[in-house]
């Protein structure tokens, strides 16, 4: 593949991807059924999807953050066939109280460290890397803890399993989270973006009544590399420098 050279300044459009797995996430191995890729094989299957920038969000762990960061400077002194630049963004896939899941971003400069942090601070009672257990603290808070961390907080996948937005028959979150509960995130100001997977979903009244103007984004929720949700499958074009 080959890639462009962008040699003007200001803003351009990047090919990003704002919900990644790594084997850190306990349903890789599960889903997977074979050998886990090293990092290395990990940045190379983004790269060759022609991503510029990939968010790693695994299950509330942000373990392979420090091993991708040297694996992608190993691979930069090499440049293997099908190697491009591509921009890491630490995250983590929190798993908030009342079942619903929570994308939070951070910049570049982020640490396996900060995401142990942000864990504490937001009481998540669980085994890392797994969704076996939730935050103490309301998603409010953890949206707060995620904002005055420095990063972004963005419901994830919300129109799918436990997803904000995914409503039963009864009109009752499918995470069980009380309408209010709900009513508060929707009104809630640190909050500027939702992840959905499915761009043509209609949203649930709620959300209208809202008046949400959030924007959406999508990921490819990629848990191993043997099915549709692969590297590439689904992404978001922004507009940054």
């Amino acid at each position: 593949m080959t890639q462009q050279i962008w040699s003007y300044s200001g803003a351009r459009w990047w090919k990003f991807d704002f919900h990644t797995h790594t084997p850190a996430s306990k349903d890789w191995d599960k889903a997977n059924g074979g050998s886990p890729p090293t990092p290395e094989q990990w940045l190379m299957q983004y790269m060759q999807a022609g991503l510029d920038c990939v968010a790693i969000t695994d299950h509330n762990s942000g373990l392979w953050i420090d091993k991708l960061k040297p694996a992608y400077e190993k691979l930069s002194v090499a440049r293997p066939e099908g190697f491009r630049d591509l921009h890491l963004f630490p995250g983590v896939e929190l798993s908030v109280n009342g079942g619903v899941h929570l994308l939070a971003i951070f910049g570049k400069d982020k640490l396996t460290s900060d995401i142990d942090t942000l864990l504490g601070k937001v009481d998540y009672q669980g085994t890392k890397g797994d969704s076996d257990g939730v935050t103490r603290k309301s998603i409010i808070e953890v949206i707060t803890a995620v904002t005055d961390a420095g990063g972004v907080a963005i419901p994830a996948h919300v129109d799918d399993y436990k997803g904000l937005l995914k409503l039963d028959s009864s009109g009752t979150s499918s995470p069980a989270l009380d309408a209010n509960t709900i009513k508060q995130v929707l009104e809630c100001e640190r909050v500027l973006a939702l992840e959905v997977s499915d761009r043509a979903a209609a949203k649930p009244e709620i959300y209208h009544n809202a008046k949400c103007m959030w924007t959406e984004v999508l990921g490819s929720d990629c848990h191993h590399f043997q099915n549709h949700r692969l590297p590439g499958s689904r992404f978001t074009w922004v507009k940054m420098e």
